[in-house]
């Protein structure tokens, strides 16, 4: 009896040993059926080949449920292969799956500012707005050192229509690092497409200030924050007036509020002291600019080059400020102001970098656009603008010219180094 029970006991053991190793290689093969259709969507994902790609992730994740880290890329390719506006079940699948996948990602690294961005992107395409905002949000809050996280909120706002948010964001991209002359440079850019041309050329200059001589920019900001002063004390005189003409507030409490706004400008200041202090700031200003002019000289050819392109891009405003303005609101003697300054501009240009002949072809069309002014003169103008247009082609092609040869010598070179290789 002990003996048939101790052979039952080794029997059983047997039994569990063998499922043991089974169920062990089981696992293994499902491990390596995992991995082997991973690599395969690892390699169509870098092919962009996601219809497949989402195949072979979807069965990895099938042998291998513990595969979370493949969430993004799955979520990914489905959201690549998801098309806005689109209205067919297989794409409203695309888009399920991409969030699905996304929310998942999100939910296994909730501070993954990538999955964030993709999240975001995914919500804009499905005009989910809010749920997108949510997103760019989310990622300024981590990123609030980034630029560029400034910029994928600011560009989001302006394609969805909310200008006066957009600014916000530009505003606060050059508050991160006001001496860097990037910021200027993208809100330019913003009021230039905006047509917003007075502030296009105030942002240009202040790229191109901040390019030559940052100090310029510093001064310029207290300068602003010094007229933001002035519409504060507008602001509360007013204010303070309109409290005292309402008889429905008693006398008492008006006393207590009038005193309290007196105590908020006193610390402000008067107007005519921040007056005195703006006028001196901009003596500063010219100053600066004035000495802004030998540095110009004195800097390396790379930076020349930037401060030229600047000046182009300036006078590309005036040019578009001129031109995209009819009679009906531009007069003669505000055109012709516009176009000298975007001639005067453009000159500075050329005289910065060699062979720039971009900013020719800009004083050509600056030159035609007098006729508006002055249609008397068109024979004059239109002369000053073919001496413009022959410099431009004149330097175009003169350049193509060089760059040609160029290529034609490397080859005789190559084609020589070839030939000698061979002859030993």
């Amino acid at each position: 009896m002990k003996k048939n029970r101790a052979s039952f006991i080794v029997l059983i053991v047997v039994v569990v040993l063998v499922l043991g190793f089974t169920a062990c290689d089981k696992l293994k093969m499902k491990n390596l059926k995992a991995n082997h259709h991973l690599r395969q969507a690892n390699g169509l994902y870098q092919e962009e080949k996601f219809k497949k790609a989402v195949e072979e992730y979807e069965l990895a994740l099938e042998f291998n449920p513990d595969l979370t880290s493949i969430y993004f890329h799955l979520a990914t390719s489905y959201a690549s292969l998801y098309k806005s506006m689109k209205e067919t079940e297989t794409n409203k699948m695309y888009g399920e799956k991409a969030l699905e996948y996304l929310l998942k990602a999100k939910e296994h690294n909730p501070d993954d500012i990538q999955v964030a961005h993709v999240l975001g992107d995914l919500y804009e395409k499905m005009d989910k707005i809010d749920d997108a905002e949510e997103c760019y949000l989310t990622i300024l809050e981590k990123s609030k050192d980034n630029p560029k996280a400034y910029y994928v909120i600011a560009s989001f706002y302006q394609t969805h229509g909310k200008f006066k948010k957009a600014v916000e964001m530009y505003k606060k991209r050059i508050d991160l690092d006001p001496d860097d002359p990037e910021g200027y440079h993208y809100i330019a850019g913003y009021y230039q497409n905006q047509k917003l041309w007075y502030k296009a050329v105030d942002s240009y200059e202040l790229w191109i200030s901040a390019l030559i001589d940052p100090a310029i920019v510093r001064v310029h900001r207290e300068v602003m924050q010094y007229h933001d002063d002035l519409d504060k004390i507008k602001s509360k005189k007013q204010y303070m007036t309109n409290v005292k003409k309402n008889k429905a507030i008693p006398q008492d409490q008006r006393n207590e509020i009038v005193a309290k706004i007196n105590k908020e400008l006193e610390e402000i200041g008067t107007e005519a002291e921040i007056a005195k202090l703006i006028e001196e700031k901009k003596i500063e200003v010219d100053d600066l600019k004035k000495q802004a002019e030998e540095k110009i000289k004195e800097s390396p050819e790379q930076q020349k080059d930037k401060i030229a392109v600047a000046y182009y891009m300036l006078g590309l405003v005036f040019w578009n400020q001129t031109h995209q303005t009819s009679e009906d609101y531009m007069g003669p003697e505000e055109r012709m102001q516009i176009i000298e300054k975007g001639i005067e501009v453009s000159k500075k240009s050329i005289e910065l970098k060699k062979n720039y002949y971009e900013p020719w072809s800009i004083i050509g069309l600056l030159h035609r656009q007098k006729i508006k002014a002055n249609p008397l003169k068109e024979a004059e103008y239109l002369a000053a603008w073919k001496v413009a247009y022959d410099k431009a082609i004149s330097i175009r092609d003169r350049i193509s010219r060089r760059e040609k040869l160029r290529k034609e010598l490397a080859e005789m070179g190559k084609q020589a180094s070839a030939n000698t290789e061979g002859g030993n």
